[in-house]
């Protein structure tokens, strides 16, 4: 039997956390859509643009090392309805990818908050631990 120390080690892994093992347990959006709208608890949402943006955004905030995965399978096409967008997102498996107007507008955002010097001083203090997966007991 893992042990709960080895199971947080492998939801280390964004894909294990996202798509692998993290699928057994309860994530914020479960416990939300739960609350909210308890036919779609459970239920893998497709992405949607503001969820894309906002993955890019919390990304290049919190963890700018990533960043450029997500940059990179950006497709420099004026809309979604053109033949080199459908085939960019054929070859990523059918995955919405955002477009690089896109991606520039996120970046944009990114800055004006980071601009913000409170905000800066609180996210970029070296003595914050990002994105560390826990697992524990609601109500038993």
């Amino acid at each position: 039997m893992a042990t709960k120390e080895s199971i947080i080690d492998t939801l280390r892994d964004d894909k294990e956390y996202y798509t692998g093992i993290g699928r057994q347990y309860m994530s914020n959006s479960d416990i939300s859509n739960l609350i909210s709208n308890p036919s779609l608890y459970g239920v893998q949402q497709g992405d949607s643009l503001p969820f894309l943006q906002g993955r890019l955004f919390h990304t290049l905030i919190l963890e700018p090392e990533k960043a450029a995965a997500m940059i990179s399978k950006a497709v420099d096409v004026a809309s979604r309805n053109t033949k080199v967008y459908k085939e960019a997102s054929e070859d990523a498996g059918g995955e919405m990818l955002l477009l690089n107007k896109e991606v520039l507008a996120t970046e944009k955002m990114v800055s004006t908050m980071l601009a913000n010097m409170d905000f800066f001083d609180l996210i970029r203090d070296d003595n914050n631990i990002y994105e560390q997966p826990a697992i524990g007991n609601i109500m038993g």
